[in-house]
This record gives C-alpha cells, sequence and structure tokens, in this order.
C-alpha cells in the first residue's frame, strides 16, 4: 500500500478488532459486527467494511 494507511481499495477497507470506523449519525449506524460507543462505530471483529445503503 505505500504507506497508505486507509486508503480505500475498492470501496472497501480493512479493519481489525475494537477500531474506529465512523461516526454514528443518521447516515452511518451500526450492524453486524460493529458496535457503538459515545458517538462512534467500532469494530467487533477483523475485517473488511461492507456499506450498504438503506432504502429511505
Amino acid at each position: 500500500m505505500d504507506g497508505e494507511i486507509g486508503r480505500r481499495v475498492n470501496a472497501s477497507r480493512i479493519v481489525v478488532r475494537c477500531q474506529r470506523l465512523c461516526l454514528s449519525d443518521k447516515d452511518y449506524v451500526p450492524g453486524c459486527g460493529t458496535y457503538e460507543r459515545k458517538g462512534y462505530i467500532y469494530s467487533t471483529l477483523a475485517g473488511t467494511v461492507k456499506i450498504v445503503k438503506q432504502d429511505k
């Protein structure tokens, strides 16, 4: 990755357990394999991030 931590590859990112992913708000809510704490979403597992858009 040439030292570029957090660079997006095909819109996915590799994360480790307990890594902070993003702010938790109306657009981003925790799903399977994540939890919310103090306004942020964290991973509970190591793997790749998958963002699923919900129909409004």
